[in-house]
This record gives structure tokens, sequence and C-alpha cells, in this order.
């Protein structure tokens, strides 16, 4: 739709219309892939084409969702749901936990829902979860455990003392600030959740080194344990705080940061081989870096910030960055075959000869290429002050305050979740 790509739009919603039955789904799937892909990609090209099809075909999905909250007294959703019966689990990998980002990962899309069919009941569970959420684990000041239990017994506890803004968690914080916006900057209380956990990562996460002028997000790992490593999924958190910054929610030099951390970013794919970005940089004492995690699997967390970033700022030096990265991809990720061609993550970002993952994962269609070419796109193109993006790339449309106040279901929304007092 956003490139002019008739013919494949065409055939895919001939695929949608005719083959997409999530109910016939009988294996069991991550409640929170299927939010952000599945519900987020048809609510957000429901927007854009007016298709009533993918409307019907959102509800469905979400139906499934809601299912996972399947306890009342438990006001967090299991993680996986089979969508034929209606079966929810969680792995027990997981040992009766729920990663943040799996619980605090839908609001946006249900809100862009409940706002197409005015209809409340989208939003009853997962804006309860935000509810519980500011009701629990003061002790960290507005950041969160990513792993916490959903067993009745011990509701609430952490499972291992991690705490982050990447892997299990990360989506979780830019949702507090996207689901204000999406709501037209009246559901106030999530709001406040965003500035109170970017007031504390400052403090506790963001750590700069003068001797390698570098800007990290770090973790806290098991046992809460400071690990000074930054992950790539965390190139995500400069976007994130240019947004805060470009409406209004911003603190004194959180910009400054996210230019800071961006730069950090770009630095991971300067100083490999390859260009690439590694999954994970551990920043330790004298050493400017090491990797402990060489994977590079062609993820769009820095094609985001530098597309909001440079939205944000004008800045030329962010488009640059940008074509920079993007020429790395064309000549160390590009694969051809017989069947075609595409592009493939590397096992080892080091080493120019590595093997190629054979995976071309569908972030990379939806995020990585979408931002790099929002990023050369005409600036009318999506406006950041009319559109959000979920955390898959899924453009949604502010919601009109203005137009809802005479409809029952948007007071009823405002009333779930107040502001405090």
């Amino acid at each position: 739709l956003l490139m002019g790509l008739a013919r494949e739009y065409d055939a895919a919603m001939h695929w949608v219309h005719s083959s997409l039955d999530v109910d016939g789904v009988v294996d069991s799937i991550s409640v929170f892939e299927c939010c952000i892909r599945i519900l987020g990609g048809l609510l957000s090209a429901h927007e854009l084409s007016r298709d009533e099809v993918l409307l019907a075909r959102a509800i469905s999905v979400a139906e499934v969702i809601l299912a996972a909250f399947d306890d009342p007294d438990i006001p967090l959703p299991q993680s996986h749901i089979r969508p034929s019966t209606r079966e929810a689990s969680t792995p027990s990998w997981l040992a009766g936990s729920v990663q943040l980002a799996e619980i605090g990962s839908m609001q946006l899309e249900m809100l862009a829902l409940a706002g197409h069919v005015r209809n409340v009941r989208y939003l009853h569970h997962p804006l309860g979860v935000y509810a519980w959420l500011r009701s629990h684990f003061h002790e960290y000041n507005g950041l969160y455990p990513t792993y916490v239990i959903r067993d009745k017994t011990r509701l609430g506890e952490q499972l291992t003392g991690d705490m982050s803004m990447g892997s299990g968690a990360d989506s979780t914080y830019e949702y507090f600030l996207k689901t204000w916006l999406l709501s037209d900057k009246k559901l106030e209380a999530p709001r406040e959740m965003y500035v109170k956990a970017i007031a504390q990562a400052r403090k506790s996460l963001f750590f700069h080194s003068e001797l390698t002028n570098a800007t990290i997000v770090a973790r806290y790992g098991p046992g809460g344990i400071l690990d000074t490593s930054m992950e790539h999924l965390t190139c995500f958190v400069p976007g994130m705080l240019a947004l805060g910054h470009l409406h209004g929610t911003a603190a004194p030099g959180d910009l400054a940061a996210a230019e800071a951390i961006a730069r950090t970013c770009v630095e991971m794919y300067r100083r490999s081989a390859t260009k690439l970005g590694p999954e994970l940089v551990e920043f330790r004492g004298e050493r400017e870096y090491m990797m402990r995690d060489a994977r590079a699997l062609l993820r769009p967390e820095l094609f985001e910030s530098l597309f909001v970033l440079w939205r944000v700022t004008e800045n030329e030096i962010y488009k640059e960055y940008g074509w920079e990265l993007l020429s790395s991809l064309h000549e160390n990720a590009l694969r051809s075959g017989t069947s075609g061609c595409g592009y493939s993550g590397v096992l080892h970002v080091d080493d120019v000869h590595s093997e190629p993952d054979d995976k071309q994962h569908s972030f990379f269609l939806a995020e990585t290429l979408k931002y790099s070419f929002l990023l050369f796109a005409d600036t009318r193109v999506l406006p950041l002050s009319e559109y959000v993006f979920n955390t898959e790339a899924h453009p949604f449309r502010i919601l009109d305050s203005n137009a809802e106040l005479e409809h029952e279901w948007w007071h009823e929304m405002l009333a779930m979740l107040p502001a405090s007092a």
C-alpha cells in the first residue's frame, strides 16, 4: 500500500479474503506475536485501504487474543493460545511467569480496534493490565521486572530479578507512550507510566562511558546484577525518546540521550567486519566492547530510531546513517539462488565469509525495510503528528477525541484507567 505495489497487495488480499481463518488454527501460538503482527497488520491495512473484510478478520483475531485471559481472578493473560479451542497456556520454561512485553504490548492494537468498532470490551483486559502494573512493583520506581509470576498463590512476584528495556520487556515501555498518543493524549495514565519509567531508566539503565564515548542501555540480569551489555533490541530506545520529545512529554535531556544512544548503535554496526549489527555487545572496563552474541538478524530497531530522529530533528545525519546501513545490508546480507533472492542474517558479523543463517524474518519486511523506506520518503507520508506505529511498524491513525466524545465507549475507556490523583 505505502509503496504502491498494487499487484502484490491484491495477491495478499485475495489470500486474506479466501483463506485467512484464525479460528481454524489448531497449533498453540504466541499471543504477543499474534497481536503485534497479525492483528496490528490487519488493522493498519484496513485503515489504509478501508477494506471491511480486513476489519472483520481483525475482530476474529482479537477474540482469540482475549481468550488468553482465561482466569477471572488473574488479571494477566497466558502467553499462548490455541485458536481452534481457545485453550490458553504458558510454556514450562517460563516457570509459571509471563514476560512483561507479552502482557504490556496489546493495548495499542486493542485501542485501535475499539476505536473502529466503538466497543470498549476490547479494552477491559488490556487496560486492566496497566492498572495492575501501576499497583505493583513500586520499589522499582517506574520500571518492571521482565518475568512476572502469574500463578494465583504468588501473583505479582518476579521470577529472576531480570529488568531491562530489551528482550522480554521492550515494547511495554514504548506502548505506555504510544497508547497515550493513540488516545489523542486523553488517556493520561499511560503517559504517567512512561514518564516515570524513563526517569528511572536514565538513573539506573542509561550509562555513558567517557573512555569509549558510548552511551548504552544496560540491563539487570538474574539476581538483579547489573550487566553493562547492550542488546540490539534496545536500539529502539532513541526513537521512543525522540517521539516523547516531539509530543511534549520528555524531560530535559531526553532528546540528547536519544541521539547519544543512536550513535552507539551505529557504532555497533561500523565496528564489525561486515558492518552489520550484532545481537549483544558488552561494554566493560577499559575495553571498548566485546561481542557476546555476534549474530546479525537484520533487526529493525536502529532503522526505526533513525526514521523517528530524522522526522523529529530534520538532521541529515540520520539519513546518512540509514544509507550507510542499507549499503551494508545489500553488500553482506543479500543472497541469491535458483529460487530467487532475499536477505539473510549472518552467524558472525566479524567474519566477512560467515555462513548465512538462511532466515529472512517477517520483521525484516514489516519493519526494517518499511522504516528504511519511510526514512527517505516524503515527510508527509504517515506524519508522526497523525500516526502511531505499533511495535511491528504497523501505523495506526491517532483517534479524534472530539469526534469520539459523543460516543459512550470513549467515556467508559477514560474511566477504566484514570490519571493519578
